[in-house]
């Protein structure tokens, strides 16, 4: 999630910078593709660790647009439009990036942990039964 986030902060600096100086442009630009393909290679690994569940936000395909967007990155620097265009792809993965991860802490730590709590206590509750026996 933070490097969507800081991905989405270097692209939106990039209308400031001069035009003339594009070894600065093509700098702020790879900071913000370096950001996105990690933001992108970290949500795929989830979703290939945690392959049984099913992601309510990030989806496959929602990655593929955004791995798309990003193949464009130096192409959509040129132009306004396009410019807009992928900031507006970037700010709307961004923020279902944010609302995946509070929706994995919600299930981590109010139903895996209360599970956890729950086994644990019936763990306990066998142990001890078997130690009287």
């Amino acid at each position: 999630y933070k490097q969507l986030k800081e991905a989405v902060k270097q692209w939106m600096l990039l209308p400031a910078v001069d035009s003339q100086n594009l070894e600065e442009k093509y700098g702020v630009a790879c900071i913000a593709r370096n950001n996105l393909v990690a933001a992108s290679q970290n949500i795929q690994g989830a979703q290939g660790y945690l392959n049984t569940v099913q992601f309510p936000y990030c989806s496959p395909p929602e990655v593929a647009t955004l791995n798309k967007a990003t193949a464009y990155i130096f192409t959509d620097m040129q132009t306004p439009d396009r410019h807009e265009h992928a900031l507006e792809c970037y700010t709307i993965t961004s923020k279902r990036c944010g609302a995946l991860l509070q929706w994995i802490n919600q299930v981590v730590h109010n139903t895996i942990a209360a599970d956890l709590v729950d086994i644990n206590k019936k763990v306990k509750e066998t142990s001890m039964a078997l130690r009287q026996e």
